[in-house]
C-alpha cells in the first residue's frame, strides 16, 4: 500500500471519537471509570486476579468501529474478504477499501478461519482495517475456538504492525450459532489471556470493546468484572 493509498479521508458528517479519555468525558469510557460508575456484577469467581495495567488497556465503547479514531479496527470477513457482507464499512470507507480488499485478498491467496488481512481506513476514522475470517461451522465448540483465534490473530497482528491501539466489534455475536454469553466470554478471555503475556502487554495502550447491540451490552456487562476485576 502506497503512502497515498488507504488515507483517512474526510469524516465529516460521522462520530470521529478520540481514543482518549480524560476523566471519560467522551463517549470511550475507561473500564476502571466504567465499572465504578455502572451497576456492574462482580464475579466472587475470578478468571484472573486484579491488574490495574491491564485495567488501565480497557475500554467500552457503545457504538459501531466505524466511529472510532484509533490505529486500527477489526471488521469479520468471509473468505474470500468480499466487502458485500460489510455493506455499512464498505458505504462509509469508500470504493478504496473494496478495491484494497480484493487485491489483499489475490495476493494472500485462499484464507483461512481466523486468518487477517490489512488494508487502510480509507474515509473511515480508524488508519487500518483488519478484516479477520470468523468461523462458518455451525458446531459450537469449534466455532468458539475458532473465534479465540481470531481475536489472538488480531492482537499478534497489531504488536506486529507496532500499533498501539485497536477496537473490536462482538465478533460472531450476530452470526453464529453460539450464543452471546459464549461469544463475550471468548472475547474478554482471549483478550485478557493474551496479555497476561508481560511483553505483549507493554506493547499495546489501548483496546476498546464496541458493543453495537443491546443484548451485547447487557452480556459484556454481565462478565467483564470476571476477566478484567477491578478493585471496589
Amino acid at each position: 500500500m502506497s503512502n497515498d493509498e488507504g488515507k483517512r479521508g474526510d469524516s465529516k458528517g460521522r462520530r470521529a471519537v478520540e481514543t482518549v479519555c480524560p476523566n471519560c468525558n467522551t463517549d470511550i469510557m475507561h473500564w476502571v471509570h466504567f465499572a465504578a460508575a455502572g451497576d456492574i456484577p462482580v464475579f466472587e469467581k475470578r478468571e484472573y486476579p486484579v491488574d490495574k495495567k491491564i485495567n488501565k488497556k480497557i475500554f467500552i465503547y457503545d457504538g459501531s468501529v466505524t466511529d472510532l479514531e484509533c490505529e486500527a479496527v477489526v471488521i469479520s470477513a468471509n473468505k474470500k474478504i468480499s466487502m458485500q457482507e460489510q455493506g455499512l464499512v464498505a458505504k462509509l470507507a469508500g470504493e478504496g477499501i473494496i478495491k484494497e480488499a480484493k487485491t489483499e485478498s489475490k495476493k494472500h491467496g485462499p484464507c483461512e478461519d481466523a486468518d487477517v488481512i490489512e488494508t487502510g481506513g480509507y474515509d473511515l476514522p480508524a488508519e487500518h482495517v483488519l478484516h479477520v475470517v470468523i468461523p462458518t461451522t455451525f458446531k459450537a465448540k469449534e466455532a468458539q475456538f475458532i473465534l479465540r483465534s481470531c481475536y489472538v490473530n488480531c492482537l499478534d497482528h497489531l504488536r506486529e504492525k507496532g500499533y498501539k491501539s485497536i477496537a473490536f466489534p462482538a465478533l460472531g455475536s450476530q452470526t453464529l450459532r453460539i450464543s452471546k454469553k459464549a461469544a463475550a466470554e471468548v472475547a474478554l478471555g482471549s483478550i485478557r489471556a493474551w496479555l497476561e503475556d508481560r511483553e505483549k502487554k507493554n506493547d499495546v495502550d489501548i483496546i476498546i470493546l464496541c458493543r453495537f447491540e443491546n443484548e451485547d451490552k447487557d452480556v459484556y456487562d454481565k462478565y467483564l468484572h470476571k476477566y478484567f476485576p477491578v478493585l471496589k
